[in-house]
């Protein structure tokens, strides 16, 4: 036939992006490097007037997020399985017929299983199988890209009108077509990099990690080692693989090796990850202002469960809290947080969101603070919960049982310690101490180091404070034990400890003091204090002189404040204690000396009994 009447038909105009096909898929168009730097630079072109069309900062960023990614890579990676027996796969020769008598590769689409059709294929489908069934397989194919806190309003309008995002779809098709022609061809010259770099960029902003991730692996161990790259574009990329690590794998240990095999020092991706590892939602947020909108991305993957953990910490901790720093924490607006999280919280007038109402109780007497505090001041360090951690432990040993205590806070609150767990000493070496004298006991020291372990702590120790009744409460810690800690304190020269411990020994004396003067019809608790008192005096050692300026305040307070009819009549049953008694005497005969100077008294010379 005659080839003149074909001539006068209009040429079919090609898209340039669609008209090469997938290198793997037998097209080798782009397998020439001339054809792949055309082929970038129609790219370029697509993605401008993209931007173009979009117009400000805004419209591209809504762009990007009403990307349905799925028309753009229907082919995402699935697990290989065993072809059945009997399969022959087609034949290169015939994939590249049949590619190259197409004028435009159509975009293959995805079923709802996830297998890869042919449009083909699809009709045939769809021809034979009923519609009840199409439709089943497109809301699963829905549902299987909606978020489980419900789609966006940009998702919504990317569903309803595809078209909003084709050019967009179009760019990073052609790119996936690009990188394998690269890859095919292992090219990696400085056009390969640039080209690389920025279909990594793009799809980031787009949330495609089966387009960036694979790249960054390709650039980072091959094309780096092959082509030197400049050092920020290296720091720039390993970043974005160390985020996507710690943010979209959760694997932080993961991104420290990335971090520490790239040598990133970046202190805004440092904190980033600080945020991660410690679930610090301020720091994190305010992490979100400072980074490139790249590495923004990035942290979406890890925003819903560091949200949800945010929200926890809030309904566990408070009774209510403001709407500004709600908003602020979770990085998400109250309408939003009601639709999408499903907060159940309740908004006030004045921007104040309740999250529980207060129990209501009724009102009881105050209880006395000094009490309260009296009775966290000494802690039986057996009985406490301590964490577990790397600090380096000690063990001190005494009649038969071991306390492991951390290094640190002995050698920090005892001059004793430090030189013997610090210096040259037997027990550095062993990293113990052994106690073998009759002094010590288990249960005081376990007191001492109570104590050693509060006073290492970052709040400040407030001093105790006298109690306003301490008549009508129960003495709360019995003066020996305050007395025997404050011994051990002098024998391991502790002077900030001990100086703390003598105040609290200065303010039980008062209480008691005072308790025996509001008391004195009460015997029973006029035996009670007595005893007290008795035990204390009784623990001290005379021979130091700030023991004794102790029981000189704890004598005299206790001979002013005591009853004595209370005295006459239970003095006996103090006979186990003649230390004190002797002392109580003598603060007795001490006030009478008092009185017989202040009223002039004199005393009388008397005849013996029963003479007349």
């Amino acid at each position: 036939m005659p080839s003149g009447p074909w001539g006068r038909l209009k040429p079919v105009e090609q898209d340039p992006l669609q008209s090469i096909g997938l290198p793997s898929k037998g097209d080798d168009s782009l397998l020439n490097p001339k054809t792949q730097e055309w082929y970038y630079n129609q790219i370029i072109s697509r993605f401008l007037a993209f931007c173009t069309e979009a117009g400000d900062k805004d419209s591209i960023i809504r762009s990007f997020d009403a990307l349905d990614i799925r028309a753009v890579d229907p082919t995402p990676a699935t697990p290989y399985t065993r072809p059945p027996p009997g399969y022959r796969p087609p034949s290169t020769a015939t994939s590249a017929a049949a590619s190259s008598s197409t004028p435009a590769p159509e975009t293959p689409a995805t079923n709802a299983s996830g297998s890869s059709q042919t449009p083909g294929s699809d009709s045939a489908n769809a021809a034979t199988s009923p519609a009840s069934s199409a439709l089943s397989g497109t809301l699963k194919a829905l549902r299987s890209i909606i978020p489980s806190s419900g789609p966006s309003t940009s998702m919504l309008a990317a569903i309803e009108d595809p078209d909003n995002t084709k050019s967009l779809q179009d760019v990073l098709m052609a790119l996936r077509k690009l990188r394998e022609g690269l890859v095919a061809t292992k090219r990696a010259d400085l056009f390969s990099i640039q080209a690389y770099i920025f279909s990594i960029r793009l799809s980031i902003l787009a949330k495609h990690p089966e387009s960036y991730h694979p790249a960054i692996l390709h650039l980072l161990r091959y094309m780096a080692v092959w082509t030197p790259m400049v050092n920020s574009e290296i720091e720039e990329i390993a970043g974005y693989f160390m985020l996507d690590a710690a943010c979209r794998r959760r694997d932080l240990t993961e991104a420290y090796f990335i971090r520490q095999d790239f040598n990133i020092r970046n202190k805004k991706l440092d904190r980033i990850l600080k945020a991660l590892a410690h679930d610090d939602y301020v720091s994190w947020q305010f992490s979100k202002k400072q980074v490139s909108r790249h590495c923004l991305k990035l942290m979406e993957w890890a925003d819903d469960d560091l949200r949800l953990h945010t929200l926890k910490c809030f309904s566990r901790s408070y009774f209510n809290v403001d709407l500004p720093f709600l908003e602020f924490a979770t990085g998400r607006k109250w309408d939003e947080l009601k639709e999408k999280d499903k907060v159940g919280w309740e908004l006030g007038d004045e921007e104040k969101v309740t999250i529980r109402k207060k129990p209501r109780t009724r009102a009881g007497p105050k209880d006395d603070p000094a009490d309260e505090q009296s009775a966290g001041i000494l802690a039986d360090f057996r009985t406490s919960w301590l964490l577990k951690n790397d600090e380096q432990l000690v063990e001190l040993k005494v009649k038969g049982e071991t306390f492991q205590v951390a290094k640190n806070v002995l050698t920090k609150n005892s001059e004793y310690f430090e030189s013997c767990l610090n210096g040259r000493f037997a027990e550095a070496k062993k990293g113990g101490v052994e106690f073998n004298d009759e002094d010590i006991e288990p249960r005081y020291l376990a007191l001492y180091i109570g104590v050693a372990y509060s006073h290492s702590s970052i709040v400040p120790h407030a001093h105790p404070r006298p109690a306003q009744s301490p008549e009508a409460a129960p003495i709360k810690t019995p003066m020996r034990d305050y007395v025997e800690v404050y011994k051990l304190c002098d024998r391991f020269i502790s002077p900030s400890m001990g100086e703390f411990i003598a105040r609290c020994i200065d303010v039980a004396i008062g209480n008691g003091h005072r308790a025996l003067y509001r008391t004195e019809a009460d015997q029973g608790t006029q035996k009670l204090l007595m005893r007290d008192f008795a035990d204390g005096y009784e623990a001290l050692n005379m021979q130091h002189s700030s023991q004794a300026e102790l029981g000189d305040r704890m004598i005299t307070y206790f001979c002013e404040g005591v009853s004595y009819k209370a005295w006459i009549e239970t003095m006996e049953e103090l006979r186990d204690r003649p230390k004190f008694i002797g002392h109580v005497s003598r603060g007795f005969a001490t006030k009478l000396q008092e009185l017989q100077v202040g009223r002039k008294l004199k005393r009388k010379e008397w005849a013996g009994p029963g003479v007349a």
